[in-house]
């Protein structure tokens, strides 16, 4: 399938607004010293996906110190095992999913020598990929068949281009926010070693409620009886629809026919948020509301590109739109910056914050990347939407105390971090 003007047009724009800014040539080649990872991680740790440092770090939540480290160039050093001129990682790690067995990556290479991306599976306890995914086979009557099948071919829907998360689903599919390419896959993985997954269903701007939406982030799979949800998280829109290409929205779809997907809610239910990340729905609060929770990455700004965002709150179910409580912010610190992630841990009495400084290390923003602990209590419906404005009329923004220290040192604009072993606090029925 021939790439139209526009398709290309649009893809280099995509790249320059999600990718680390600009593609300097490669140099030194990235060593990655430091402790290996272990077969099990123990509790009282924290892994961070750290992007920019194209690696997965283990830090200890007392002393805050790095304890271990995976590496992508290590385990892809035909693609990865370059830095860029600006200092980053040639590869750069986005979603980090521990499962049973190891961990799910997703990763892209953004240097233009080398522009791959993908899924892969590291076993811990072989210290081996397991699999990677470097292709796409659709199905029969899919008119992408032929031409991904086609050595060779350019189509950009063919393979992945810089996912940012991914899941399992409860009947053992994968579930992937294939970022670049405005969509999200459901598809079995090769069993072993580099190849080409089988596609079952996608979901994309053809479902008449995606609407503007683009640049799906983070994509978390609920389950309730038989039946199964996304809940996707989607950065931005199309600004010729919405007015900014960071208006920014959370969709809960149903997914049980992954052939009829239907969409539930979307959120807010009018407006936009600015830049949104990671829309997480958890159990734990204090008094056992379902809460979502979602990094407003340029949520306090006071324009949908800014430099400071929040952390939004809202109580969700399944069945209708999320009631909004306020965003979060931190007055025992500097201002959060471009925030990726939040999770409540700890019985639901703290919010374990990700906080990137700056969206991209070019950027002229000072905010320094870091990993946070909040204090957080449940606070009550704020009567209000939660969508964002320059003026901030329809927000209302929390104080959340920082806890101790920030962890992790020498980070380079981290995605996203998560408690070892994973929290219990996940959505259940």
């Amino acid at each position: 399938m021939a790439a139209s003007l526009e398709g290309l047009l649009s893809s280099v724009l995509l790249t320059v607004l999600l990718s680390c800014g600009r593609l300097p040539e490669e140099s030194t080649v990235d060593t990655c010293d430091g402790p290996p990872w272990p077969a099990s991680a123990m509790p009282g740790q924290i892994m961070i996906a750290d992007t920019g440092g194209g690696k997965i770090v283990l830090v200890d939540r007392i002393g805050g110190e790095q304890e271990s480290s995976l590496c992508l160039s290590s385990l892809l050093p035909d693609d990865c095992a370059t830095l860029r001129e600006d200092g980053a990682a040639s590869c750069q790690v986005f979603g980090i999913t521990a499962d049973n067995h190891g961990l799910l990556v997703s990763f892209s290479n953004t240097s233009p020598t080398r522009a791959v991306s993908g899924v892969m599976h590291y076993d811990t306890l072989s210290e081996e990929m397991s699999w990677r995914i470097d292709g796409l086979r659709f199905p029969l009557d899919h008119a992408l068949r032929e031409t991904c099948l086609t050595m060779g071919n350019q189509e950009p829907l063919c393979r992945l281009r810089m996912p940012h998360a991914a899941n399992w689903s409860p009947d053992g599919e994968l579930v992937i926010a294939d970022t670049l390419n405005d969509r999200v896959l459901l598809l079995r993985p090769p069993d072993t070693g580099t190849g080409v997954a089988d596609v079952i269903a996608t979901l994309d701007s053809s479902e008449k409620d995606w609407g503007a939406a683009r640049w799906p982030n983070h994509v978390q799979v609920l389950s309730r009886n038989h039946e199964v949800y996304l809940l996707v998280t989607y950065k931005g829109s199309d600004p010729s629809e919405t007015g900014n290409n960071h208006a920014g929205r959370i969709m809960l779809w149903e997914v049980t026919d992954p052939a009829s997907p239907r969409r539930v809610w979307a959120y807010p239910e009018e407006g936009y948020l600015a830049a949104v990340h990671h829309a997480v729905i958890q159990e734990g609060a204090p008094d056992g509301e379902q809460l979502m929770l979602y990094a407003h990455s340029f949520g306090s700004s006071d324009a949908f590109e800014g430099e400071t965002g929040s952390i939004g709150m809202a109580l969700a179910t399944l069945d209708s739109p999320p009631v909004y409580l306020g965003d979060g912010l931190t007055s025992t610190d500097e201002a959060l910056g471009f925030v990726r992630s939040a999770d409540l841990i700890d019985n639901g009495n703290t919010l374990l914050v990700t906080d990137s400084g700056c969206e991209h290390p070019n950027d002229s923003c000072s905010r320094i990347p870091r990993v946070l602990e909040l204090s957080f209590t449940l606070p009550e419906p704020a009567g209000i939407s939660g969508a964002f404005s320059p003026d901030h009329s329809a927000q209302r923004f929390i104080d959340l105390p920082m806890l101790g220290h920030s962890l992790g040192s020498g980070l380079q604009y981290p995605f996203e971090s998560e408690l070892v072993p994973q929290p219990q606090s996940r959505f259940r029925p």
